[in-house]
């Protein structure tokens, strides 16, 4: 009894401590607060990378301390990560990026009398090639717009803020829709099954997948601190994943993710599509879709 006693005490000390930290007011200089809380949250992305059409979401949160910025990019299935941070010396926001095949530095300053950023991008390409242009960010109601352009690369991206109650209401439309019955894809073999619960509470919902090519569960509830739905996916054979869903309307559930195993790294784009066919069997009834493996 004293063991488990004591086990318990560690365990809510370590989770009280993390509670205190996320509330620590940010020990940043006010400008630096302020621009970066205009970037906290989720947010849908259309754009073009050198004329060619991209889709993707772009997740920027505070890390436990407040004193930088967390940030992860998905465009069309591609997974960056970065830090954003301020830098007294120079008066400047920071953000250091690592993506597949490069790393890009840019600092940014607000504009005189406006809530815009001017700023310059460094980009290193894995093969030694370096390259410097200008960037630039504009905030409008809800949106903001990225461009930016180093030696022949050209980048434009409208962003569009998820916000939180979106994200309840995703995941509350999913429920409603998925649960019932189980999904089965017959297409794959051995044929998928994929079951959607609540879990105690309703604010978490569990897929159980059985069958198919990857098998496993999923738990996908509402993120706070990056603001959106997020799945978490830990298959059979051991793969992780999480992913960043969107709901760009009733019948559609976009999902970015990013996947780990032993042996391999992949990053994803999934559409789910709501389609109201049913058949049943016995004991439960039993729903056919087409939809792909999530």
């Amino acid at each position: 009894m004293t063991k488990v006693l004591k086990v318990c005490l560690i365990v809510c000390g370590l989770t009280s401590t993390g509670w205190s930290q996320s509330n620590l007011k940010s020990p940043l200089p006010q400008e630096a607060t302020d621009m970066m809380s205009q970037l906290v949250g989720t947010w849908a992305t259309h754009g073009e990378r050198n004329g060619k059409p991209i889709v993707g979401v772009y997740q920027a949160w505070w890390n436990p301390a407040k004193t930088g910025l967390m940030l992860r990019d998905n465009e069309g299935g591609l997974v960056s990560t970065g830090i954003g941070y301020w830098d007294d010396s120079s008066n400047q926001y920071v953000e250091a990026w690592a993506g597949h095949s490069l790393t890009v530095d840019v600092r940014y300053r607000r504009k005189t009398s406006s809530q815009d950023w001017t700023g310059t991008g460094v980009v290193q390409l894995h093969d030694g090639t370096r390259m410097e242009g200008p960037v630039g960010v504009e905030f409008g109601d809800g949106t903001f717009t990225f461009h930016g352009q180093a030696g022949d690369e050209e980048l434009k991206k409208l962003n569009t803020r998820q916000p939180l109650e979106a994200a309840q209401e995703s995941l509350e439309a999913l429920a409603e829709f998925a649960i019932g019955g189980s999904w089965v894809c017959e297409q794959q073999s051995p044929p998928a099954k994929h079951t959607y619960r609540w879990r105690p509470g309703k604010t978490v919902l569990t897929l159980d997948r059985q069958g198919g090519r990857s098998p496993g569960i999923s738990h996908i509830a509402v993120n706070h601190a990056s603001q959106c739905l997020d799945w978490l996916t830990i298959d059979n054979s051991g793969l992780i994943g999480s992913s960043v869903s969107l709901h760009p309307d009733k019948d559609t559930w976009q999902l970015f993710g990013h996947c780990v195993s032993e042996s391999a790294i992949q990053d994803l784009v999934i559409n789910i599509k709501a389609r109201e066919q049913m058949k049943f069997t016995s004991p439960e009834p039993t729903r056919s879709t087409t939809r792909p493996n999530n």
